[in-house]
């Protein structure tokens, strides 16, 4: 019998979830590049759960926020009722991780935030076609901070030159 290519282990609404320090349930954390809410209270180094999809409802900053854009945890942030110890926040600055995306307004006296774990918006759709490596680097450059999906109707090695001038290959 041959030896199977994957096996299934969960179905990744939740994740296993080891804190190195007490984590109580609802907290925000970033585990392996996804974001998170701690499931129950756990002790430091209890094997435990941490939700990465679903709709949740976070504690936010005194920012306001628009449905539908990327929002992002600050850990030191100040909630909207003057907690320390971390709040939703949509000023890119002050993310230390991306949480989600939005899905509700929230003014800047609104406490809590509802947001999609761990998605990312579609902000612009752009055609680039017939320009120089120069002219396509130059237009994704001017949208840098936005999610992008770029079509560049060009030959290969202009497509290589961007990627290049942009570091995502050597």
């Amino acid at each position: 019998m041959a030896t199977p290519k994957s096996l299934y282990v969960q179905d990744g609404n939740n994740v296993d979830y080891t804190p190195a320090a007490a984590a109580t349930a609802g907290a925000i954390v970033q585990q392996n590049g996804l974001a998170g809410q701690v499931v129950a209270d756990l002790t430091a180094g209890e094997l435990g759960a941490l939700r990465v999809v679903g709709i949740v409802d976070v504690q936010k900053d005194a920012t306001a926020i628009t449905d539908g854009l990327q929002v992002g945890w600050d850990n030191d942030g100040t909630d909207v009722n003057g907690a320390t110890g971390g709040a939703l926040t949509s000023t890119v600055a002050s993310m230390d991780f991306v949480v989600g995306i939005a899905q509700e307004a929230a003014g800047t006296a609104v406490a809590d935030c509802k947001v999609a774990l761990n998605t990312a918006p579609l902000i612009a759709e752009v055609t680039i076609a017939n320009n120089t490596a120069g002219t396509v680097a130059a237009a994704l450059a001017a949208l840098e901070g936005t999610y992008v999906q770029a079509t560049v109707a060009n030959n290969f090695a202009t497509i290589f030159s961007v990627l290049q001038t942009s570091g995502l290959i050597v």
